[in-house]
């Protein structure tokens, strides 16, 4: 009779594993302003953008497979930049990014100003259970917020944003915890033509639009009592959307000759195509 096949030899194992990274980018309408890079923990440049992108144009680039142990957690490091610093999203078109690692995704957005940075694998223990989305309006300087805590003491703050701009804020809070959150707005108008929303463990707890006045906010956490603190619309005068000269952010335009130009004039406004 014949012989049977040989049974193949198992193969040996493969030490550790990798992560198989994939860039998918969409420009705005100044692509040649963004820029990106890989980089391991220990600063060493592994993977960059090599071209120059064009605008309002869709990218996919592969970042290879890179190793990964396990338990092996913010190994790596990816960064996407802006030039001009508007990031890609979404005044000058609707730009984005999405990173995978084996189909799955790590990050994406396109909302940022200069540079948006996040480091990975995550911990899973470490994942944020607050965010918040703000998104600011024509005079995002205005704009400030604080978590504090039951005693009062101030946890986490932000302020300084661009104007209209949405940032994604994450925080990992203990949860045994009561929180305060508190919105302000230095005119008096609240986030008049943007918004705030806050999450937290994934559910949506405060939403806020428009006019709120000074301040808005409200508790979250393990509390007793969980509020919101009234919304009482600001008693001042209330502006009109910047147009042409009478805006208070940085633009982008066209010179008479049909040269792209930047920058500010005397109140800062943005513009576009000489408008």
């Amino acid at each position: 009779p014949p012989t049977p096949a040989p049974i193949p030899p198992t193969p040996a194992p493969i030490p550790g594993s990798c992560l198989d990274l994939k860039l998918e980018l969409k420009t705005d309408s100044y692509g040649y302003e963004t820029s990106w890079q890989l980089k391991e923990k220990n600063g060493v440049v592994l993977e960059k953008n090599r071209i120059s992108y064009s605008s309002n144009t869709e990218y996919t680039e592969h970042l290879g497979c890179r190793p990964i142990g396990d338990n092996e957690y913010e190994r790596y490091e990816f960064t996407i930049n802006d030039s001009y610093g508007d990031g890609i999203c979404c005044a000058y078109g609707a730009g984005s990014y999405k990173l995978t690692a084996n189909e799955k995704i790590l990050k994406k957005g396109g909302a940022f100003s200069s540079s948006e940075s996040f480091k990975f694998p995550v911990d899973p223990k470490t994942i944020p259970n607050f965010k918040l989305e703000l998104r600011t309006d024509f005079w995002g300087y205005e704009s400030s917020w604080t978590i504090k805590d039951a005693n009062g003491s101030q946890l986490y703050s932000g302020s300084g944003y661009s104007s209209s701009t949405t940032y994604l804020v994450d925080i990992m809070l203990p949860l045994d915890k009561c929180y305060t959150f508190t919105m302000k707005d230095s005119y008096g108008d609240g986030i008049y033509y943007g918004y705030y929303k806050v999450y937290w463990k994934g559910d949506q707890v405060m939403y806020v639009p428009g006019n709120f006045g000074y301040e808005s906010g409200g508790t979250f956490g393990n509390c007793q009592n969980a509020y919101m603190v009234p919304i009482v619309p600001g008693d001042v005068a209330l502006r009109d959307p910047p147009l042409g000269g009478n805006g208070k952010n940085k633009g982008k335009g066209n010179d008479n000759n049909g040269k792209s130009n930047k920058g500010n004039n005397k109140y800062g406004n943005k513009f576009e195509n000489g408008k």
